[in-house]
């Protein structure tokens, strides 16, 4: 009988490789360990540091030395125990519904952190636990590459005096000799592994199926730094979950957000080497509520608030594969990435492992790459000469069945987070003093009127009120605007936003007008407000015509190409085009009821106004 290899390599060459092997930080590392526990029906995962005091800097810091990961799972057998420390083996391959699969969790992981890696597995009490490991500090280790045999081996008794969950079967591994830890502290490897781990076992953790904790303790004496003991909490994206970590920030209403629409469950048939076998994938999104998004009583705005914060850390799309999130993808987010209010939707993708090779997922389990290339594909992408969309999706059902589900599922997730995120754009609460100074910086039609404004008055000697701080240099301008904004009631940031929208810095050019959003509590659809020289048109947000024309525009102006066909595009076009009607009708009518003696002001209003429009309009055109 030939005898099996226990080679670490199993057919990889490379240590340098394999110890580069993507993991974006420790705290995904370590989530490949639980990984493992949780898939041994752990009830319980205890992450153990040991720490010791670091006096090489200018001052002495807790330092990490060795970290360890404890479960009261089913424990392993000497044969399972060997092959789990073998790259590219392991048992898990044929388990329906678990998270493990690749064969290279343990091994892979622990090695992007440290050299030495020891484990201990037991299944009848842990006093009889076996031992094997694996050293990449010890050359003898190396020239061999061979996992030991297991063998019956006390565990330390420094992790027995701080480990609370021995108990008749489990696992511990240990990491020692740390060269590659990220996060130098125990603080900050919780900090930093917070939201990581929270998130990615959330399902877990909100459920109560198992509790993780981390845990520190004084290398030479195993006494328990009970400042740096810690129990992780579910961290939801979507912040549907009434249980998580969010609660300790008090936030205004729990759960923070609600549920957007129903969610879209879509079913496919998967081919595997047993056949065909129906996967489903389930996709759910979430909007703020809008107590958790409005401003505080003394006026700070949501997103500075602690549950704001909180919510900052969370944007981007859930990736969650058998309950376990794999990441938070930020890069589908639609459009205006910077925007602070992405912080109050939320896009969750759910699937089973059957889509694994479908979505690309990486075998550290944290990406899945063939979904994220869909980001900047579409339909067009695919599309052939002659093809409609449904064609196109037929011709990929039958021939790339791979592309097709990515292609249709992405389809789904782009209509989906765009509805969610206008959703929040369009409701966002208001300021206190309900003002939004809204606009662009140097928009181009500030920039023409400015332009035209000054030929008026250099050809046709036509002047106005603003105009007699034309004389005053860069400097005094911008001071005389911000004292005068601040005399109308703006707060410091609005002041600072229409500044720099209407003074060009670098060309030393100060802009004319500036278009903002505003409540304004009267008819008026929109106001006039100078601010010495500077000219602000406040359309009013509260009357009725503003959503049914610039709401109109703002929605199509946000849209991507292909979300609207042509007869869509054609009735939002002409939705607004009947509300500029609708506007000039209600003058007609202004001029109709107007007294006799007032009507010819109207009209020599009307004909001036309409003469200025033309100049502004064509000036600089050929």
């Amino acid at each position: 009988m030939k005898k099996e290899s226990y080679s670490f390599f199993s057919g990889i060459k490379a240590i340098d490789a394999i110890r580069s092997s993507g993991y974006k930080n420790a705290a995904m590392a370590l989530g490949e360990l639980v990984d493992n526990s949780l898939q041994a029906n752990a009830k319980n995962v205890e992450i153990l540091i040991s720490s010791f005091k670091d006096r090489s800097g200018q001052r002495s810091v807790t330092a990490t030395k060795n970290i360890a990961v404890l479960d009261d799972g089913s424990g392993m057998e000497k044969d399972v125990l060997r092959r789990a420390l073998r790259l590219g083996d392991g048992t898990r391959f044929d388990e329906d519904g678990g998270i493990g699969k690749f064969g290279v969790g343990l091994p892979q992981a622990s090695v992007s952190q440290c050299k030495r890696v020891d484990v201990w597995s037991w299944q009848n009490g842990f006093e009889n636990a076996l031992h094997t490991y694996i050293d990449l500090a010890n050359q003898e280790w190396i020239d061999d590459f061979t996992i030991p045999e297991p063998e019956r081996k006390d565990i330390p008794e420094k992790w027995l005096s701080v480990g609370n969950i021995f108990s008749e079967t489990g696992t511990l591994v240990v990491w020692s000799n740390i060269d590659r830890l990220n996060w130098k502290t125990p603080t900050a490897l919780h900090r930093n592994s917070e939201f990581f781990i929270g998130r990615m076992y959330r399902y877990w953790l909100n459920d109560n199926k198992a509790s993780i904790n981390m845990i520190t303790f004084d290398e030479d004496t195993n006494e328990i730094d009970d400042d740096r003991v810690w129990e992780f909490k579910a961290v939801d994206p979507l912040y549907l979950m009434e249980d998580t970590s969010v609660k300790d920030v008090d936030p205004p209403c729990n759960p923070l957000f609600k549920q957007y629409g129903k969610p879209i469950e879509k079913k496919f048939k998967i081919r595997t080497e047993d056949g065909f076998k129906e996967g489903r994938i389930k996709l759910t999104f979430s909007i703020a509520k809008k107590k958790a998004r409005e401003y505080s009583e003394t006026g700070n705005e949501a997103g500075n608030l602690p549950h704001g914060k909180h919510a900052k850390k969370n944007i981007g799309l859930s990736i969650v594969r058998e309950d376990r999130e794999l990441e938070l993808d930020s890069r589908w987010i639609p459009i205006e990435a910077s925007k602070p209010m992405h912080r109050w939707w939320g896009a969750e993708i759910k699937f089973g492992r059957e889509f694994d090779d479908i979505f690309g997922v990486t075998n550290n389990k944290q990406h899945a790459h063939n979904l994220s290339e869909m980001i900047s594909k579409d339909h067009d992408y695919f599309k052939k000469e002659g093809e409609s969309f449904k064609e196109t999706e037929e011709r990929l059902k039958r021939d790339d069945p791979k592309n097709y589900v990515n292609l249709v599922v992405s389809k789904y997730l782009r209509k989906h987070i765009k509805q969610v995120y206008k959703k929040v754009k369009n409701t966002s609460p208001k300021r206190p003093k309900d003002e939004d100074t809204g606009g662009k910086r140097h928009d181009i039609t500030s920039v023409k009127s400015t332009n035209a404004t000054k030929n008026r008055k250099e050809t046709k000697g036509k002047t106005g009120e603003s105009d007699k701080y034309d004389n005053l240099g860069l400097d005094e301008l911008k001071e005389l605007r911000e004292e005068e904004l601040k005399k109308r009631g703006y707060d410091k940031l609005e002041i600072e936003e229409i500044l720099e929208r209407t003074i060009d810095e670098e060309r030393g050019v100060p802009l004319k007008y500036d278009v903002i959003r505003k409540r304004i509590d009267t008819n008026a659809f929109f106001s006039v407000e100078s601010e010495a020289d500077l000219l602000i048109i406040a359309l009013n947000t509260e009357h009725d015509t503003y959503d049914k024309l610039f709401g109109i525009l703002d929605e199509i102006e946000n849209s991507d190409e292909d979300e609207y066909d042509l007869a869509e595009l054609r009735n939002k076009v002409e939705k607004a085009n009947d509300s500029i009607k609708i506007l000039l009708e209600a003058w007609a009518r202004m001029e109709d009821e107007a007294p006799l003696t007032q009507k010819s002001k109207f009209k020599e209003a009307r004909r001036l106004w309409g003469q200025i429009a033309k100049e502004f309009s064509s000036f600089g055109e050929e």
